[in-house]
């Protein structure tokens, strides 16, 4: 990649880690403080949109373009340090946000009792429903910080930000000066 090129992917970086990292805190503010699931989830969709840029940057996407890029892209992830498996749970859980028109139609066509669960913040220990799995939409347990989608997908997203902080911090070694990340 060209260097004027790497820069403005670094620059790209830098922003969607430092608005993930912000969404993160309002997130932990609203958990920390008993916030509904409304005001919950509007947080981790965001923190989940921010998480599937930072890799659709780094990796491109499922197409054939995106597999070129995926090439192509190599010299920055190696740069930041950053492995092939990383961010990939993100995007697959953001999926399932962004699709959930199919998972209603398939979850219509496939259920016995026809009830279904959504946007449900669990304690470990405590669920919300006895329903099956295959009736559970989107579930946060605030305790492991694990979100679960259907078809299985999930997320850790305590870890998710540990690893986008990891990349922030690479971006920081790596001399990305911007407005974006704090100093």
């Amino acid at each position: 990649m060209e260097k004027t090129r790497i820069n403005a992917f670094l620059t790209e970086l830098a922003f969607q880690c430092a608005f993930a990292e912000r969404i993160y805190q309002e997130l932990d503010f609203a958990l920390d403080n008993n916030g509904n699931s409304l005001l919950i989830f509007c947080r981790l969709q965001s923190f989940l949109g921010a998480a599937a840029n930072i890799s659709k940057l780094l990796f491109g996407d499922h197409t054939a373009k995106g597999k070129i890029a995926f090439t192509a892209r190599e010299p920055l992830r190696s740069a930041l340090g950053v492995r092939d498996g990383d961010f990939t749970h993100a995007r697959s859980v953001r999926n399932r946000f962004e699709h959930l028109d199919e998972d209603l139609d398939e979850w219509w066509e496939a259920s016995t009792g026809k009830n279904f669960e959504d946007c449900s913040v669990e304690i470990d220990g405590y669920k919300m429903t006895n329903l099956p799995e295959e009736d559970k939409f989107r579930i946060f347990n605030r305790t492991t910080g694990v979100l679960s989608v259907r078809r299985g997908h999930s997320v850790n997203v305590h870890d998710l930000m540990t690893e986008i902080g990891t990349l922030e911090e690479s971006l920081r070694i790596t001399g990305v000066l911007t407005q974006y990340i704090k100093t």
